[in-house]
Formats: structure tokens, C-alpha cells, sequence
């Protein structure tokens, strides 16, 4: 997708209420929701959620983000 500089996206994933825990990072880095489950982009890359699910399974979910 394409967002402004300073927009908040959800951190949220549909259908996760098996997972056990979600990881996420922005360009390979750890990050963290600001308490709201949203995160603020400063600058373009690549969103990924590790989803660990119940069962062991594990989900990896990646985004292309565009900051203008």
C-alpha cells in the first residue's frame, strides 16, 4: 500500500484468535505497537507478522509499504 509519512497502520491480523503470539518487524527490525496496536511509518519497506499458532504451525505474513 501507499501512506503519507506519519501514518499509523493497525498491527492486527484477521482470523488470528488461534495464534499464540505475533512477532512483528519493519525492514527486518523488531518493532512494537504504540500500545494501541497501531505503528506509526516513518519510511518506506517491508512489514512481516511471525504468526505462532497453537497447533506450532507458524505463518508468515509480508507487506510491501510505499511512504510518500
Amino acid at each position: 500500500g501507499v501512506y503519507q509519512k506519519g501514518s499509523r497502520i493497525p498491527l492486527k491480523i484477521n482470523n488470528s484468535k488461534d495464534a499464540k503470539s505475533i512477532l512483528w518487524f519493519f525492514n527486518r527490525q523488531p518493532i512494537s505497537h504504540d500500545g494501541d496496536f497501531y505503528y506509526t511509518l516513518t519510511e518506506s519497506g517491508t512489514l512481516k507478522a511471525q504468526v505462532y499458532m497453537e497447533d506450532g504451525q507458524e505463518i508468515i505474513i509480508v507487506k510491501k509499504i510505499l511512504v510518500e
